[in-house]
Parts: structure tokens; C-alpha cells; sequence
């Protein structure tokens, strides 16, 4: 009597379920470029920000018989432009609303990115308002890549790409955990060698990846 085929131990991403990317992935991906524009606007306009900040919240700081003078040029000068007109208030306000609304995106768009990887497929979910849904056939699989950039790394994080036979582009996740990576690349290789074996006319030993 032949006893069944006993199936290849696998890690937990690669059981058939939808999972979630690494918690930092809104941010690697698409968050850095805006801490990098707000941190070079900071920059450039920090002291004229520290100084009015400082006279319109300490009124009697400035030296006694000086009036701070507020009435510069709006386009050149939009802090002035702000603190002239009354409104600072209101532009903390906006800049607070901007910053709650960006978190909410990432955290939506960390929520609606899914994977999940089955006997067949590699298959990911995205989008908010315009949902996509990619499917990567296992058995066309050529190859599998691990990219762990700078900032990835600062978050344990890594890149996984597959490239796929007769598609358009690559499939990839990012980011997933470090070692998710390296362990959900091993489990794909070995269900990729698996489905190119169950193919009709396929030879009995595994096609390298």
C-alpha cells in the first residue's frame, strides 16, 4: 500500500491566508519622501519660524519701544504672511488636520494591502478606492529576490520580489519583516518546485529557481 505524498513543512505567510505587510510598509514606501519635505522646509524656514513663534506667543519679549514688524510680503514670507493676518491658530489647525488625514491614509492603505500565498498562486490585494488584485502563478516563477534598503533595516523590514514568467512586471511585497522575508522565499521556491512537478509532462526531479 502507498502512503500519501506528505506535504513540505511551510511557514505561517504561506498558508493559504490573507496577511498583512510589515507595519512600517506605508511609511518606507511612500511616508520618507514626506518627512524629507517637510524636514527641508523646516530647515529653510526654522529661525524666521522660532522668532515669530517666539513674539507672537511672548509678546514682551521683544526689546521695549520695538514693534515686531509683521508686514512682509505674503508670497515671500508665509509665516509673517500667517502671523500678520491672525492666522496662525487656523494654520495649526490645517497642519494638524494634514497630518491626521496622511496617518489615516497609511494606516487604510496598511489595512487594504494584502497577500496571501496558495498551493498555486502568489496572490496580493491593494487600494482603497480602486482595488487591484495580482496573481502570480507559482510554477511560473523564475526567480525570487530580497532587497533590504537603508531604511528598511531601521525597521527590520525587507523587500521581497518575484519575478514571474509571462507577466508584466514583478510581483512584490513590501515590506514584510526580515526574516519573514528570507523564511516566506524559501517556502515559495519549494511550492514553486512542487507545482512545476504536478504539471502534465513535467519531469519527476525539481526545475532549479
Amino acid at each position: 500500500m502507498t502512503e500519501p505524498a506528505v506535504r513540505t513543512p511551510i511557514g505561517p505567510l504561506a498558508d493559504g491566508e490573507w496577511h498583512r505587510l510589515h507595519p512600517a510598509s506605508p511609511l518606507l514606501r511612500g511616508g520618507l519622501v514626506l518627512i524629507a519635505v517637510l524636514g527641508f522646509v523646516l530647515a529653510n524656514l526654522r529661525e524666521r519660524i522660532v522668532e515669530v513663534f517666539v513674539l507672537f506667543f511672548a509678546p514682551g519679549a521683544e526689546a521695549p519701544g520695538e514693534t515686531p514688524d509683521f508686514g512682509g510680503d505674503w508670497a515671500e514670507d508665509p509665516v509673517t504672511g500667517l502671523v500678520a493676518r491672525g492666522l496662525v491658530g487656523w494654520a495649526i489647525l490645517g497642519l494638524v488636520v494634514v497630518i491626521v488625514v496622511v496617518v489615516l491614509a497609511f494606516w487604510f492603505a496598511w489595512r487594504m494591502h494584502t497577500f496571501r500565498v496558495t498551493d498555486e498562486a502568489l496572490e496580493v490585494r491593494s487600494g482603497i478606492l480602486f482595488r487591484s488584485h495580482r496573481s502570480a502563478r507559482l510554477d511560473r516563477i523564475q526567480g525570487i529576490n530580497i532587497a533590504r534598503p537603508v531604511f528598511a533595516r531601521i525597521f527590520g523590514a525587507a523587500k521581497l520580489d518575484v519575478s514571474v514568467a509571462g507577466q508584466s512586471g514583478n510581483v512584490d511585497l513590501s515590506y514584510l519583516g526580515s526574516a519573514q522575508a528570507d523564511r516566506l522565499r524559501g517556502d515559495l521556491l519549494r511550492l514553486a518546485s512542487g507545482a512545476r512537478r504536478q504539471e502534465p509532462g513535467a519531469p519527476g526531479d525539481a526545475v532549479p529557481v
